[in-house]
């Protein structure tokens, strides 16, 4: 008896230690529960390997049905309790909780805190970083909580599986994801945060139906400075732009335009599949001598039930839900194709595309374009990118990274929205351009003469800098003389040309090179 009792306890500790080896892998490999489901997989099959040796051992002893119903039950019963002790020790239950910290691979929120809180008090340097699911209630509402978990579960696998070993998460009441990061450079954690919100905004699917998540996040660092933790959590929570920040998170107010954000998110990927998106394209204009410079490609999308609907309020959700990626590369491949197209009639013409800051931050950017065009048979210095400069404000370093592979492939690299950032003139110094775009809302304002010397004033110091300089949005005469007056090189706008079907091209093209 007692070496029955020595033999399960030793295999009772045997669980325990499996258990507590495993999960020393799972920030890299399988998540918990497929642990879990292992383990206790094995605990049976130990249970029954008891029993079938005391069979062999004791072939000749008689025993009752109460005997070997006991012996099962005392085997299988131990080797369970060690599977819930180190469950317990890990702070992971076997079942689903509704408290939003037990959940696979997170920490109690309560403990994060207890942590940060150490960390500060001791002015050790650590960093924040905070993911948030934007419209998290609104799945809750319209497809209920099912749907909701199953988002929460797979963001926190996604996030899971770019941590690193000494990293912690955890995920507050307020469904906020929170990593703690000691060490590290600022700039490596900036380029892994765009990196892992980049996977968290790719959609996955419930009952054969794929949804989307809008994620926001934030950075902030403590240095060992005299801030307390209440302050830096304001910080980080106001850096989300979330109101109210309370002790452990924050009250998000509802917002009323959020059904129709949800449903043009839900319609934009078949929008996609059933032809809805198309591409025009606005010609741009050499202004001293009045020829066709090139082309700007812009996405258009007429709903079935709502018409056309502005780029001013798709493109953000396309963004915010990742779909940008695959319908950046569609609208790419199609100016592609077009510009390859027109090279026969017009082989100096140049498709402009506009690249948002989800792209820029895709690892395999650059390669993507470079294939796309190589594949349409489009020369890289026929096509040209346009970078904002919210796509660059995050991580200046990783994109200076991303454009080098660009330029050194012999694309075109353009600065739109010149002059509306505080930061302009530093991206030009650092970042491979060889084009500005100065925002409209400086060709807006020729008409009064203080606004009109800025203007020109930014026009030559671009051009003193070597690049070439574009105008949009020219709708008058007088902005178009004033800017030719400045020395201005390319201008595209309604008074010039308005958008133009693919199939309207090649007509319009010999009508402006034979008559400029």
């Amino acid at each position: 008896m007692i070496g029955d009792i020595a033999r399960h306890v030793w295999h009772s500790v045997l669980d325990v230690g499996l258990f507590l080896v495993w999960t020393n892998r799972w920030n890299q490999a399988a998540a918990r529960s497929a642990a879990i489901r292992r383990l206790m997989a094995a605990g049976l099959l130990w249970g029954l390997a008891d029993l079938l040796s005391f069979v062999i051992a004791f072939p000749g002893q008689q025993a009752g049905i109460r005997e070997w119903s006991l012996y099962l039950l005392l085997s299988l019963s131990l080797h369970a309790a060690a599977l819930l002790v180190g469950a317990y020790a890990l702070d992971f239950p076997l079942t689903r909780s509704r408290r939003p910290y037990w959940r696979p691979c997170l920490t109690k929120h309560r403990c994060m805190m207890e942590q940060l809180n150490r960390l500060v008090n001791k002015e050790i340097p650590f960093t924040v970083v905070l993911f948030q699911i934007h419209n998290l209630q609104d799945m809750k509402k319209r497809y209920g909580p099912d749907v909701c978990q199953s988002l929460l579960d797979t963001m926190s696998a996604r996030i899971q599986g770019r941590l690193q070993a000494d990293w912690r998460m955890s995920l507050s009441e307020d469904n906020l994801f929170w990593i703690c990061v000691e060490g590290g450079t600022r700039e490596e954690l900036i380029e892994w945060k765009f990196i892992t919100k980049c996977e968290l905004v790719k959609p996955w699917m419930v009952r054969s139906k794929h949804f989307y998540a809008e994620v926001a996040s934030s950075l902030v660092t403590y240095r060992g400075d005299e801030e307390g933790l209440a302050a830096l959590v304001e910080r980080a929570l106001g850096s989300l732009r979330l109101p109210h920040p309370e002790h452990l998170g924050v009250t998000v107010q509802p917002d009323p335009e959020a059904a129709r954000r949800a449903e043009l998110t839900e319609h934009l990927r078949d929008a996609l599949k059933l032809g809805q998106f198309s591409v025009h394209y606005q010609p741009q204009f050499d202004i001293r001598s009045g020829r066709v410079r090139g082309f700007e490609a812009l996405l258009r999308w007429r709903h079935p039930e709502h018409g056309f609907i502005s780029p001013a309020e798709f493109i953000p959700l396309t963004e915010a839900s990742g779909l940008i990626v695959p319908l950046g590369m569609w609208v790419l491949r199609q100016a592609c194709e077009t510009g390859t197209s027109l090279l026969g009639v017009f082989p100096d013409a140049v498709m402009s595309v506009n690249v948002s800051a989800v792209q820029i931050n895709d690892p395999d950017f650059p390669e993507c374009v470079k294939e796309i065009a190589r594949s349409a048979g489009l020369p890289p210095h026929r096509l040209e990118l346009e970078v904002t400069e919210t796509a660059l404000i995050a991580s200046l370093e990783y994109a200076q990274r991303q454009l080098m592979r660009l330029s050194q492939a012999g694309i075109i690299l353009a600065l739109d929205d010149f002059g509306v950032g505080y930061s302009s003139l530093n991206y030009l110094k650092k970042l491979p351009f060889h084009v500005v775009k100065i925002d409209k809302s400086f060709t807006n304002d020729l008409t009064t003469p203080k606004e009109a010397k800025v203007t020109e004033a930014i026009i030559q110091l671009v051009k003193h800098l070597d690049y070439r300089v574009v105008a949009e949005g020219v709708e008058t005469f007088d902005q178009l003389n004033r800017l030719k007056e400045m020395d201005c090189d390319v201008a595209q706008g309604f008074l010039l040309s308005r958008p133009l079907a693919p199939e309207q091209l090649p007509a319009f093209i010999a009508k402006h090179l034979v008559h400029p």
